[in-house]
């Protein structure tokens, strides 16, 4: 971090914290020359209220309560009234507006602006801009317009006064110094703004809405809503993205009017100065991330010490972070889900998966040392805006994804990336189009390899294999109709998949360069590539879901079509997986070997009592099959895994009275059932959140809750906000955790 940066986003920081606990602003006061009878400006009224809800920022925290602020968006005028010391003459007074933004504001740097009254022609010009719409008495309101391309963030304004002297001014002097920031956002509202969104659903959802879902999911079939708490209108929530930015030393003040680079610097400041990463035990001095229920909790924990980020996330929480501080700053913005979301590490467009065999066990095991790997899902994010900093043909939806994950221009941050190119394969195309690339579309290579003491490194390649669609299966994200419900935009990052079109994509982005070791992969994938037998014939029950406390039942069945005997080694094994592909727990394991008659067929079947696997679930309750099958004549390999889903039970959340009024006492029940009948749960907690009805409220139960009893809980709570809101909830146990639930409610008042 820069040291010239550091101490404005402190004052950034302490003048923010002073807001959120009501401390007094201090007003400046301008020199006034003697003897010119030059016009006073002695107050201000923001016209707050009308202004904000023209701007659509009337929902924001702090435009309303003791301490508002004004809130609006760039390239919309608004309106002020000016109470003078006078009547005010046209012909004789001059007034001007000084708007400054930054450490250092500069005309050349466009971050400082000197706006006359009476140079604003025409309200639908890019430029800045302020006329007077009418006098009365001391008074005059004038209309100020910012310009569609300003800096986001918060502004200074001044007023200053002198004498209009043959269409010149003179004697220019400090009048009134406005005591509070005025904070300036992207206008998605605004043809002229680069952020502009022709569509009052997707603006309603994707900048209005403050609470939706994040989808998990092992497969297109089955996936979970989880509700989150966005919370883009809570003070913290735009506080903590200008903070962030003023951290960020590769974002200049005139760098803060684009799009396209304040989203690029989110993506870092998020995962470097907001919250801290973490995938795997122990958690201990935070919180785990499954644990949150909104953004806002979050957010308070970062801003009570910038230096120091929140603990702790994994992509999905990055990623309704980055919902919330773009949408907080106007950028219209969604969650993408890609389920089997590849990690590719060598630019290759492949995931490189190499199995050894054992010797003395026979089985064939994954080797160490590969770094790539494939998700179960992985959710990142899009945002709207168009591209000028790119030919035609890109404008649109962007992918961004704040997950630390791989290095570009020497820190972690990712996109944005046109959606458009991703599926044309121009992955060249700024930014990092080859990384988000390989997470929709790479290919999987399997290696398969024995020993042989023969040959230099002391193994030998005994098979290959490819699978083209096994990566990016799926990409869901919130529909415009219900949040909770995922709309399949799949289709926009590439074409269905094993069509020509499909192939032919994936080999225009291998043509671009950026795939520079594949060719060497591919040929020498090509080069062990045999005329396989394939005579014996394999088939896997393929689960979907499995709901808690039932049995898991599977079978493979191999049915061999030739006139030979077939050997097959067979490794069957049930795992508990993290969601990011590892392996947590086995807990089914057979190896066998069995000779199958010609035309005939050999059935196994799994089968795992519910009690054996639902104390080892986790956070993301996903189990897998796996089934590698070696026929030991033909070198025939079948490998599958079958991930599937273990239905949680939900949360039942009612409210005691069917009527709920603003800032009024309203009581929320919750329940749950625990789904083991053989099982107690212990170390039972349970938090409540809703935007505009409580940030994340930590709800006073019994820390154990019995085999198979109800808990029923009751909690009181104050609605802040009124309209249609959700109430969320999560319940989390040592045996069973991340247990969701939402009650939808309308807030009258």
């Amino acid at each position: 971090m820069g040291s010239s940066n550091r101490p404005y986003w402190r004052e950034l920081h302490a003048s923010f914290s002073l807001e959120i606990e009501q401390r007094a602003e201090i007003q400046a006061k301008g020199v006034k020359p003697a003897g010119l009878n030059l016009i006073d400006v002695r107050c201000v009224d923001l016209h707050l209220t009308e202004n904000c809800k023209a701007h659509n920022t009337n929902l924001f925290e702090q435009t309303t309560g003791p301490l508002r602020r004004l809130i609006i968006r760039r390239g919309q005028s608004f309106d002020l009234t000016l109470h003078l010391s006078r009547r005010y003459d046209e012909k004789v007074d001059a007034l001007a507006f000084d708007f400054s933004f930054g450490e250092k504001p500069s005309v050349e740097t466009m971050t400082k602006r000197i706006v006359p009254i009476g140079g604003l022609d025409d309200e639908l010009s890019q430029k800045w801009g302020a006329k007077l719409v009418m006098t009365d008495h001391n008074s005059i309101v004038v209309r100020v317009q910012p310009g569609a391309s300003t800096a986001v963030g918060e502004w200074r304004m001044s007023i200053l006064a002198g004498k209009r002297v043959n269409d010149w001014c003179q004697n220019f002097y400090l009048t009134y110094v406005h005591p509070e920031f005025i904070f300036i956002l992207f206008n998605p509202w605004c043809k002229n703004d680069t952020v502009y969104l022709n569509d009052e659903a997707l603006l309603q959802e994707y900048v209005l809405n403050d609470q939706g879902a994040v989808f998990q999911s092992s497969n297109k079939e089955q996936y979970q809503a989880v509700p989150w708490n966005y919370g883009q209108f809570e003070d913290v929530a735009l506080y903590s993205a200008l903070i962030a930015l003023r951290q960020n030393d590769h974002l200049t003040d005139r760098e803060r009017s684009d799009p396209v680079l304040i989203a690029r610097r989110l993506t870092h400041a998020i995962n470097d100065k907001v919250l801290w990463g973490r995938w795997s035990e122990p958690y201990t001095g935070g919180t785990e991330p499954w644990r949150w229920t909104g953004t806002p909790g979050i957010l308070e924990k970062y801003l009570s010490n910038p230096e120091k980020a929140a603990k702790f996330g994994q992509c999905w929480v990055f990623s309704a972070v980055f919902v919330t501080l773009c949408r907080t700053l106007g950028l219209p913005c969604r969650s993408v889900t890609n389920i089997r979301s590849a990690h590719d590490t060598d630019r290759t467009l492949t995931i490189d998966r190499v199995y050894v065999r054992n010797e003395r066990t026979k089985k064939f095991e994954p080797a160490k040392g590969c770094d790539d790997s494939i998700w179960n899902f992985h959710v990142w994010n899009e945002v709207w805006m168009k591209r000028n900093d790119l030919a035609q043909g890109y404008d649109g939806w962007q992918a961004c994804d704040a997950t630390p994950q791989e290095m570009s221009e020497g820190v972690a941050q990712c996109g944005p990336m046109p959606v458009e190119a991703l599926r044309k394969g121009e992955v060249n195309v700024g930014y990092d189009g080859w990384f988000i690339f390989g997470e929709t579309n790479a290919d999987v290579v399997s290696w398969y390899y024995v020993s042989d003491r023969s040959v230099p490194d002391g193994r030998r390649l005994l098979r290959t294999e490819i699978d083209t669609s096994d990566v990016g299966r799926a990409m869901l994200t919130s529909s415009v109709q219900d949040s909770f419900f995922a709309e399949n935009i799949t289709d926009s990052y590439k074409p269905k998949e094993g069509t020509q079109e499909e192939r032919e994509q994936v080999r225009h982005a291998i043509r671009s360069g950026v795939a520079e070791d594949r060719s060497d992969v591919l040929s020498l994938f090509n080069l062990h590539r045999v005329v396989e037998i394939k005579d014996v014939e394999f088939e896997m029950s393929d689960l979907d879901a499995v709901t808690i406390g039932e049995d898991i039942v599977s079978k493979l069945v191999l049915r061999n079509t030739s006139e030979e005997t077939r050997t097959a080694r067979i490794q069957l094994e049930v795992n508990v997986m993290q969601y990011t592909g590892k392996i947590d727990s086995t807990i089914f394991e057979l190896f066998d070997e069995l000779s199958i008659k010609p035309n005939t067929a050999e059935t196994f079947g799994i089968k795992v009592d519910a009690k054996e696997y639902s104390e080892r679930i986790g956070e993301h309750s996903q189990m897998c099959v796996t089934a590698f099958v070696h026929v030991i004549e033909t070198d025939q390999i079948f490998n599958a895994k079958d991930v599937f889903q273990v239905i949680k039970p939900q949360l039942i959340i009612t409210l005691a009275d069917s009527k709920i009024t603003l800032n009024e006492a309203a009581t929320v029940i919750v329940q749950l059932v625990n789904p083991y009948g053989h099982q107690s749960l212990t170390n039972c907690n349970l938090y409540l959140e809703g935007a505009g009805i409580a940030r994340q409220l930590a709800v006073e139960i019994p820390r154990v809750l019995e085999a198979g009893k109800t808990l029923t809980i009751e909690q009181v709570v104050f609605p802040r906000r009124p309209g249609k809101r959700r109430v969320l909830a999560a319940f989390n146990s040592d045996q069973l955790s991340n247990v969701r639930g939402v009650l939808k409610i309308d807030v009258s008042g």
